[in-house]
């Protein structure tokens, strides 16, 4: 029986957090596996599944073909498997796209206090600048709130002062 990806949780060489197990294997939960394929129907649960192998050497709770709960260490080997359901995949995504969506956030944040928010602003990672990175070039009396309503002339100080405050600054 084939299974379609897009209605699994994870792929094939994930990692993934154990989110739910059988109440005698409870102590799996929140522990981290690795998922290899193809996908199987699980006979236990009637669930599609993965085979798994714990990315930490510890007892594993493990229930039988037979009804068994047995605790062991697990390894590919063990053909151990896992209901797809009951994983949480582990996917970081691109730096990219975190800068990009903390970016969007803070311009939804910075418009709906009223504030101006000038097109070319671009976030940077800290190593893009070889500037940031000599003491030579620090402005020891910089302050960005002047900077900020350089931008914005529309913007007052404590409007400016309660963005920053909001922001963590």
């Amino acid at each position: 029986m084939t299974v379609q990806q897009s209605a699994l949780r994870c792929k094939d060489g994930d990692l993934a957090v154990v989110i739910n197990d059988t109440i005698a294997c409870r102590q799996n939960i929140g522990r981290v596996v690795q998922v290899r394929g193809p996908v199987r129907k699980l006979k236990q649960s009637g669930m599609q599944g993965w085979r798994i192998k714990p990315i930490h050497k510890r007892v594993w709770g493990v229930t039988e073909l037979d009804g068994r709960n047995v605790k062991e260490l697990v390894f590919w080997r063990s053909w151990v498997f896992h209901e797809d359901a009951w994983l949480m995949p582990i996917r970081p995504q691109p730096p990219e796209e975190v800068w990009q969506e903390a970016q969007e956030k803070i311009d939804r944040i910075v418009i709906s206090m009223g504030a101006f928010v000038p097109m070319d602003v671009h976030i940077s990672l800290p190593h893009e600048s070889d500037q940031a990175m000599r003491p030579e070039t620090a402005q020891a009396t910089y302050d960005p709130l002047d900077q900020v309503l350089r931008d914005n002339p529309t913007l007052t100080r404590e409007k400016a002062e309660e963005m920053a405050d909001a922001f963590g600054f």
